[in-house]
């Protein structure tokens, strides 16, 4: 099971507002990051696989599959914390924002609040105080 980390983020908005939030990130171990890796692989392998049975894309469709396989294998493997979530306040209409992060995102982030659609930046909170 991955360790779960709360990170502080300043959430910014257009102007010079900005609210505090937590950056949700889960820290896999070796033994967890070679398991995500081989079911990456299993995975695109088992589509090479499947794709024997398309006529004529399966010319193209075979190798793709098993050369993405992999470097999808080496990708995962190399992941060893994933970006899970931001959670916050929207500095422009003050509500709470959950915002789902795809796994290779991290801080600074473009995002938009769900609620009023402005234009955010998400940022390690840390970092943005040694700017300062």
């Amino acid at each position: 099971m991955p360790q779960t980390e709360q990170q502080p983020l300043l959430v910014r908005g257009k102007g010079d507002e900005t609210c505090a939030g937590t950056l949700h990130v889960s820290i896999y171990s070796a033994r967890e990051r070679a398991i995500r890796a081989a079911q990456a692989l299993a995975l695109w392998w088992a589509l090479a696989l499947l794709s024997v049975l398309i006529p004529l894309a399966h010319f193209i469709l075979v190798p793709l599959f098993l050369l993405t396989g992999p470097a999808m294998a080496y990708k995962r493997y190399r992941a060893i914390e994933v970006s899970e979530r931001v959670e916050g306040h929207c500095p422009v209409c003050r509500n709470a924002i959950k915002l789902k992060l795809g796994p290779a995102e991290k801080p600074v982030l473009r995002k938009y609040c769900p609620a009023c659609q402005e234009p955010l930046s998400c940022e390690a909170a840390t970092a943005s105080v040694a700017q300062s």
